[in-house]
C-alpha cells in the first residue's frame, strides 16, 4: 500500500492487523488528474470553495452490519482542518440518508494515535 509518510504508513499497518475487522481499505492516490479522484468540497475560513481528498476509506465489519469509514489521518491541524471535517461529516450523512448504508467520519490525530490498539473499534471509542 502506498502511504506518503511515517504516520501513514504506521495507521496502514494498525489497519492490517485490525484482522477481519476491516474488509476493505484504501487510501488515496496523488489526486491525480483523471478527474475520477474522490474529493468533498468545503468552504475554506477565506470563503473559497476546496476540495477536500479524505486520506482513507476503510470498510469495518461490526455486529450490527458493515460501517463505511473516511478517516483522515492528521499530523497537525492548519486553518480549514475543521471546515473538512464538517464537510466529511455532512457528506456522511447526506449519502448515509440517501444510500441506507451506513458512513461515518473520523479523524485520527498523530498526537494521540496509539499503534499498538488491536482494533479499529478501539481506536474509534478514543477518538
Amino acid at each position: 500500500m502506498i502511504t506518503f509518510n511515517p504516520f501513514e504508513r504506521r495507521f496502514a499497518e494498525f489497519l492490517d492487523r485490525s484482522g477481519n475487522e476491516v474488509l476493505v481499505c484504501c487510501v488515496r492516490d496523488d489526486q491525480g488528474d483523471s478527474g475520477t479522484e474522490f474529493r468533498i468540497d468545503y468552504i475554506k475560513p477565506s470563503g473559497a470553495i476546496g476540495f477536500y481528498h479524505p486520506d482513507w476509506v476503510v470498510v469495518q465489519r461490526t455486529k450490527d452490519g458493515e460501517v463505511n469509514w473516511i478517516i483522515e489521518t492528521k499530523g497537525r491541524e492548519w486553518e480549514g482542518t475543521t471546515a473538512k471535517d464538517e464537510a466529511a461529516r455532512d457528506w456522511c450523512k447526506k449519502v448515509t440518508d440517501a444510500t441506507r448504508r451506513m458512513w461515518r467520519y473520523n479523524r485520527v490525530n498523530q498526537s494521540t494515535f496509539d499503534p499498538n490498539l488491536k482494533n479499529l473499534r478501539d481506536l474509534i471509542v478514543l477518538e
